[in-house]
């Protein structure tokens, strides 16, 4: 069960879609919401020629900053109490630098994180270290709210993206919580391999679902030579899912994460909210 669930606030507009896509799944689910509050201070690097006078600005910076933070955990404090769960704010003070670790470190002690989708409607990137750190730094469920759609009041129908791999194993394992809520789960294969590996194990999912309580069907679909990402998104609103689960996939390079270009294209476009695991 789902127990602990960590959802990333900064007091934007964004909280409204973070806070609506938390709130059916903690309902459901009584569980304790922990409101995450990554206070961002200023770049913690001076030049040394700036000497006491650039100390003395600096440090002006972080006191500004500090104050803000008052400001903003006092109003999400108040917000959180308004949803008649038992919530906290954990308020974070931390350099750019720091964030991502941060968050992955909070994360790994829920059951479930909640953000905002990382990139805006223009394309521009919002708190995307903090993303690509509990995706893959938490080992956890990372549950990415889409803006400017209203949430559900409850999971109905959930789409599983099955290509048998490690993270889609990882995926399904952190969304079982949900799964057991829904009234319907479809288990979406792309370009099935006939009667190989891939297809015996999709067979076997069905199986293993249904002794955790999970009634799931099969279908498959074909890419022909399309993006998997955009035959997602038309598997998605054809079916009317609420919630699609996914493996999420990337490649590290001197410790920065790079986003595979599925799970990038879905960070972007997706019309309904994802759980990623990796």
């Amino acid at each position: 069960m789902i127990k602990d669930v960590l959802v990333h606030l900064d007091g934007t507009e964004g909280d409204d879609w973070r806070i609506a896509n938390m709130e059916p799944i903690a309902k459901a689910c009584e569980a304790h919401v922990t409101g995450l509050f990554l206070n961002r201070l200023a770049p913690g690097t001076m030049p040394i020629e700036a000497g006491y006078v650039g100390a003395q600005f600096l440090e002006q910076i972080l006191e500004q900053a500090r104050e803000e933070g008052d400001r903003i955990e006092k109003d999400l404090a108040e917000r959180l109490t308004r949803l008649n769960l038992p919530c906290e704010i954990r308020r974070i003070d931390a350099f750019s630098d720091e964030i991502p670790e941060a968050g992955a470190l909070e994360a790994r002690v829920s059951d479930l994180c909640v953000v905002l989708r990382p990139y805006t409607q223009d394309g521009a990137q919002r708190w995307l270290g903090l993303v690509e750190g509990i995706l893959f730094g938490s080992g956890r469920g990372l549950l990415i709210a889409p803006e400017k759609k209203p949430a559900r009041s409850t999971i109905e129908h959930v789409l599983i993206a099955w290509d048998a791999g490690r993270e889609a194993a990882r995926a399904l394992a952190e969304a079982m919580p949900v799964l057991r809520q829904a009234r319907d789960v479809t288990i979406l294969v792309i370009d099935p391999d006939d009667d190989g590996p891939k297809q015996q194990t999709s067979a076997r999912l069905v199986q293993f679902l249904e002794r955790h309580g999970v009634n799931a069907r099969i279908v498959h679909a074909h890419s022909d030579g399309n993006k998997v990402s955009d035959l997602l998104i038309e598997e998605t609103e054809k079916r009317d899912a609420d919630l699609l689960v996914m493996g999420g996939y990337g490649h590290a390079r001197f410790r920065e994460w790079i986003l595979g270009g599925v799970t990038r294209d879905l960070l972007h476009f997706s019309p309904v909210p994802l759980l990623l695991a990796h």
